[in-house]
């Protein structure tokens, strides 16, 4: 019995509505809290230089551009919002997170600001009111120039009609042209934006098998990314209002926001590897989602380990470093580790470390080479655990349920006899599905 839903895992099928509403609800706030946080931080150790030239005296001031200037935010929504594939939909939002965190890289390294007063305003006097908000920092290279040229590059795409290209050409050049003509930006910030997005677009290109593209995430990852973008956000906070330990805060606002960004793009070889130990940059990153994950372990000890699945195969949660010399006297021969998160607990028992993200949908490719990781091991006692022998844990026990022949609608119970507290939540049944699909498209090969 199949979960009825509509995700597909091939990149060329259109994406869900659902899809592009969390990206962009999820791009959206990362923008802001990334364009606030750099502008704010700007504002504290103001004055800054302004870099501009004598001739720029002379640009007038238009308040009627303040509506071009305005609109490239709808227009951000507008480029979500049009259908596209999955790969379209995942190269415009990696190239999105590109430009916002290179300019906010720049806004932090390089802080300048507006060096002219604008003039006393009377028209639009609501636009204006609402951009005071955005503090005359951040100027150099100007996201509004990056957005329009990325933006086009994407929506171009999915307007066949030359009439609309134009208009669409049109509006993006206004949104460029206002820049000036409202006083926000100064004339270099506008080849610096637009190098920036170019060289999104160059980096970042329409290729279904590039590194960006093969890296696996689902709405469900975007969920959880949300998560941690909120758990940021929290920091952030913390840290511009509680000065003293303002370090400390940005230290694991840094380290939520990676893991955000791993979740939402499926970097699973970012935040762990197969390696024994994470490398020094991973430590430094991650160093407290590793201890947070550890913590969350040890609040979970209660739950079960060295439960028979099936014949040579036993699943539970993460095992202490006493418990693998436990499992050493039980007779376990091999280790499926899907947790490497868990860098604590040490055992010298050989391991097969499988990089998925915890209460997602792994990649059906990832499932699979976990089940052939079970299936060539299941001649010596195998023993498959992730932290708390949940989540990753039953989507692989499933999975290799399902490539025994196993009825779909025996898994959960099956499960439930070593693992009682289980349960195929939604995101799970949508895994297996995946897999069974897979399985089918090739003809289920073992191999």
């Amino acid at each position: 019995m199949r979960y009825l839903h509509s995700f597909s895992s091939d990149m060329n099928t259109p994406a869900l509505v659902k899809e592009r509403l969390l990206w962009c609800i999820y791009l959206g706030i990362t923008f802001f809290l990334l364009y606030g946080a750099a502008n704010h931080y700007a504002a504290l150790t103001a004055p800054h230089p302004a870099i501009y030239m004598e001739w720029e005296h002379n640009i007038p001031f238009i308040a009627l551009f303040i509506i071009p200037y305005m609109a490239s935010d709808l227009m951000f929504i507008l480029a979500f919002s049009l259908k596209q594939s999955r790969l379209e939909l995942r190269i415009l939002a990696a190239r999105v997170l590109f430009i916002i965190v290179v300019s906010v890289l720049c806004f932090i390294l390089l802080p300048l600001q507006f060096a002219f007063t604008k003039p006393p305003i009377q028209e639009y006097a609501l636009l204006f009111n609402l951009l005071q908000a955005d503090l005359p920092y951040n100027q150099l290279p100007s996201l509004h120039v990056s957005f329009a040229i990325i933006l086009y590059s994407s929506m171009s795409r999915h307007t066949p009609s030359k009439f609309i290209k134009s208009l669409l050409a049109v509006s993006f050049i206004l949104i460029i042209i206002s820049t000036l003509l409202v006083y926000q930006h100064h004339f270099w910030d506008i080849p610096t934006g637009a190098l920036v997005g170019f060289g999104a677009i160059y980096l970042i290109r329409h290729n279904p098998n590039s590194t960006i593209v093969r890296c696996f995430s689902t709405p469900r990852h975007l969920k959880m990314a949300l998560y941690y973008l909120v758990a940021t956000i929290i920091l952030l906070v913390l840290a511009f209002n509680f000065k003293i330990l303002a370090p400390i805060w940005l230290y694991l606002a840094m380290c939520t926001l990676a893991v955000s960004i791993v979740y939402a793009f499926g970097f699973n070889q970012a935040l762990v590897n197969k390696r024994d130990k994470p490398s020094i940059l991973q430590w430094l990153v991650f160093l407290p989602y590793f201890i947070g994950t550890y913590f969350n372990w040890r609040l979970y000890q209660n739950l079960p380990i060295l439960k028979p699945l099936v014949s040579n195969i036993y699943i539970g949660r993460q095992p202490s470093t006493h418990e693998y010399n436990a499992l050493t006297q039980a007779g376990i021969k091999h280790i499926i580790n899907l947790a490497p998160e868990q860098v604590f607990q040490k055992t010298h028992l050989t391991q097969t470390r499988l990089a998925l993200l915890d209460l997602t949908i792994p990649a059906p490719e990832r499932i699979h080479q976990a089940v052939l990781a079970l299936e060539h091991s299941k001649q010596e006692l195998t023993y498959l655990h992730c932290a708390l022998g949940l989540a990753r844990t039953g989507i692989i026990a499933g999975a290799y349920l399902i490539y025994q022949g196993y009825p779909r609608d025996e898994l959960e119970a099956l499960i439930q006899a070593a693992q009682p507290r289980f349960k195929a939540k939604p995101y799970t049944q949508v895994a297996w599905d995946l897999y069974e699909d897979y399985l089918k498209d090739n003809a289920k090969i073992k191999t």
